[in-house]
């Protein structure tokens, strides 16, 4: 008996090994399965919205083409004689980039022309969103934009909040801009998601990566970087790490009690934005 007790308990215990393997494994292959479900959160604009927008005299419907799908947004005119400077605005994830046409801009933020789009998938935009098409679709939008007649191709800005921060960093990589402004931003998306799930090898796992650490060391215009300290999502560790390893001139803006969703509507925010936007038109 007391030589078949401990060999009981060692079937036992190999056999809770083998299931808890087995559990972690299943969760492993659902988050691969379900990884662009719980990366990207697709945001819907209300009926009549859209018709309600175009009825204003200074908002454009915008429409790129993206080879099998059309991704939709606006554009809407700036003050003052065109061409106008420009910014091109990319969004947080599930945020409704329709809200942001109403955007009252500072005084001088008013002359620019600002330009929205809806990602894959968001908003009447066609297709499912994934990294590598959120970064082709950013650099089509650009190119789109910077083509208008009523555009000063020499003074773009691009600005992300949140998933948008990686897809500014992108084209501020790819295409000539005069600056970038970054809200809540990642260093890399990865680096993310890894802190919101240490058990899981998430660096192993991920399909959809978006590296703006990569990109930071190669790009020399002006940043203007803004993190809350309360940030629940996107830690302030990882602006920090972005804008040390950004080449060009940083200007960094750190609240102590910003968190993720409040920090865009600070007026702490919302003047350096604009005090950085009247450094770009007067250089």
């Amino acid at each position: 008996m007391s030589s078949e007790r401990p060999q009981t308990w060692r079937r036992r215990l190999t056999r809770l090994g083998v299931a808890l393997a087995g559990i972690y494994l299943a969760i492993c292959g659902l988050m691969v399965a379900f990884e662009e479900s719980l990366l990207f959160h697709p945001t819907v604009m209300p009926s009549g919205v859209r018709e309600l927008l175009l009825e204003r005299a200074e908002i454009e419907p915008i429409e790129v083409d993206a080879g099998e799908v059309t991704l939709h947004g606006f554009f809407v005119q700036g003050e003052g004689d065109a061409p106008r400077p420009t910014l091109l605005y990319f969004g947080g994830n599930a945020e409704q980039i329709w809200r942001r046409v109403d955007d009252v801009p500072g005084p001088n933020g008013a002359r620019f022309n600002r330009a929205y789009l809806a990602y894959r998938g968001y908003e009447g935009s066609g297709g499912s969103p994934a990294a590598d098409d959120l970064l082709a679709d950013a650099l089509r939008f650009y190119d789109h934009v910077v083509g208008r007649p009523d555009v000063d191709a020499e003074t773009i800005v691009v600005r992300g909040t949140s998933l948008g921060t990686g897809l500014a960093t992108h084209v501020a990589h790819e295409r000539p801009v005069a600056g970038v402004v970054l809200l809540a931003p990642y260093d890399r998306l990865e680096n993310v998601a890894a802190g919101h799930y240490p058990w899981l090898p998430v660096r192993v796992l991920m399909r959809n990566d978006i590296d703006s650490l990569a990109r930071a060391p190669e790009i020399s215009v002006p940043l203007l970087l803004a993190h809350g300290e309360a940030d629940e999502v996107i830690p302030v560790e990882h602006g920090r790490a972005l804008a040390a390893a950004w080449r060009g001139p940083v200007e960094e803006l750190y609240l102590p009690t910003a968190n993720h969703n409040d920090l865009g509507g600070r007026r702490e925010t919302t003047s350096a934005v604009d005090t950085f936007l009247g450094r770009i038109t007067s250089r």
